[in-house]
């Protein structure tokens, strides 16, 4: 909801966080405080939501004195990956997409990290997009899941989505980084419609990606990753899966199935998007957009 006035421009949004609680944010023109190199902004805000709201977090995060936030993110692997990555000071990139099954992206690579500082369960391995059965199962909207379910079941209301084969006994070593927030890519979402009003999923919340050209690497120091020590790369644009049906559920993780995307509205200069939208609105947003699209092979 965006309200303007003479002087400010207004915001509230909701926002599920864990254990079915939801906050509410409210922020404002007078509380812009820097815009990034990536189209994002930085606003002081204020949450209203449940008591002991910390409790409900997952990670922790801290501010540069020029007001860059960086989050602490974890990347999990063996002890003999631990160490070589460690000795090398840098990571090299992987070329698979999210589903990381049969699809790798050619002009881009990626260094994939999580909010979790641990992977213990099954369930940990899921929420970073990896099963070690392989499958990880998702309904569209609106089915009710009957009180016994058998794979195969259901073909048209349950998806048994491919994805990465891990397993926790290869996730028992963990390197921690404070990372500069706008260097992840921008996260696909999953549209969610019905009886109620529509809201948008984050597929994946617990994973994020730094990106940069194929081939290169990413360096830390002193277990930081930092904007400008590499050239880092991300894209304009991101997936939006119809969650009312099987193909959309699939689409954000797949990443080919581009039938629906939103393209990233960069504000103009010395504007903030709170108010650009009083300038733009009712108007094509759309078209006049061609970013650079991420392109695929298919290896299996």
């Amino acid at each position: 909801m965006l309200v303007q006035s003479n002087t400010e421009v207004k915001c509230e949004f909701s926002i599920d966080v864990s254990c079915g609680h939801r906050l509410r944010a409210m922020l404002s023109t007078e509380g812009f405080v820097r815009a990034f190199d990536d189209g994002s902004e930085l606003y002081r805000c204020t949450f209203i939501g449940p008591r002991a709201l910390q409790a409900h977090a997952t990670g922790a995060s801290t501010f540069t004195s020029d007001n860059v936030p960086s989050v602490m993110m974890y990347h999990h692997t063996t002890a003999i990956k631990k160490a070589q990555i460690l000795e090398s000071g840098v990571f090299w990139l992987s070329p698979w997409n999210i589903q990381g099954t049969q699809t790798q992206v050619k002009n881009v690579g990626y260094a994939y990290f999580t909010a979790l500082d641990k992977i213990l369960y099954e369930e940990d391995l899921q929420c970073i997009a990896m099963s070690s059965a392989e499958i990880i199962y998702m309904m569209v909207d609106g089915f009710q899941l009957p009180p016994f379910f058998q794979p195969g079941d259901h073909p048209e209301e349950v998806l048994p989505l491919k994805v990465y084969r891990g397993r926790t006994e290869d996730r028992t070593e963990t390197l921690e980084f404070s990372i500069d927030a706008s260097l992840f890519a921008p996260q696909h979402l999953l549209l969610h419609t019905g009886d109620r009003p529509m809201w948008y999923e984050i597929i994946n919340p617990f994973t994020q990606r730094v990106g940069a050209e194929p081939g290169s690497t990413i360096p830390f120091h002193n277990n930081k990753i930092s904007r400008g020590t590499f050239k880092s790369k991300t894209f304009r644009y991101i997936v939006v899966g119809d969650a009312s049906s099987i193909d959309g559920l699939a689409a954000p993780y797949n990443e080919e199935t581009t039938g629906g995307i939103f393209k990233l509205e960069e504000p103009k200069a010395g504007t903030p998007f709170l108010a650009l939208w009083f300038e733009v609105g009712n108007t094509d947003l759309y078209s006049g957009k061609t970013p650079e699209m991420q392109e695929f092979v298919r290896v299996l």
